[in-house]
């Protein structure tokens, strides 16, 4: 498999634990959904809504590197200082949030606490893909990853991967809330460390590195 592939996975994975989602998603499924296929259908629901976001920006990211192709070596430069930066600034504990760069974003936010059942897990999935000042520097990563692959095609794949990587571990945690115990709850939300005066959570130090 593409190692950017596989990178794009296990972003979504780590976008999934950072400490803007590791309470809000995996407490969502367990109080809400239940388990068996309920869970499963409801995974794929937030899967389709997260998909309808993610794809097109991983399309975009892809064209715009293939308008640059006879530049590719500058195209890897430069992706490779925007990673580096975007990993400092995560390693910190800083962060944006991409969903105030899309319109009508704030008010599916709305919509999606105010609905309920399918169509809350929908909005959800819409919303939490591009959401949370933790896992915009991971999302501003995977975009230029697939940025420098200069293809439309591979750019909306590359996104449509990192969805699942949020989605894949959401299946297993939510399935498992109700059965673990406060120790395991308190590890898969992960525990902060203070560096140069800063508490920073353990999970964006790895991310960001």
């Amino acid at each position: 498999m593409d190692i950017s592939l596989i990178s794009a996975f296990i972003g979504g994975i780590l976008a999934l634990l950072s400490p803007c989602a590791a309470l809000l998603l995996p407490a969502f499924f367990g109080s809400t959904v239940g388990a068996g296929s309920r869970l499963i259908l409801h995974g794929l629901i937030f899967y389709v809504g997260m998909l309808l976001v993610l794809i097109p920006l991983g399309m975009g990211a892809g064209t715009l590197g293939a308008l640059f192709t006879s530049h590719r070596g500058a195209i890897v430069l430069v992706a490779s200082v925007i990673f580096i930066v975007l990993g400092i600034v995560q390693f910190f504990g800083f962060g944006f949030d991409p969903a105030k760069m899309l319109p009508g974003a704030d008010a599916a936010r709305q919509r999606s606490a105010q609905a309920t059942g399918w169509t809350k897990t929908f909005l959800l999935g819409a919303t939490s893909g591009i959401a949370g000042v933790c896992a915009g520097p991971i999302l501003g990563a995977v975009l230029t990853l697939a940025a420098t692959k200069g293809s439309l095609a591979l750019g909306g794949i590359m996104l449509a991967v990192y969805g699942a990587g949020m989605v894949v571990p959401l299946f297993i945690i939510a399935a498992l809330w109700t059965r673990v115990g406060t120790r395991t709850r308190s590890v898969l939300r992960g525990g902060s460390m203070t560096l140069f005066g800063r508490r920073i959570p353990v999970v964006s130090m790895v991310t960001g590195i």
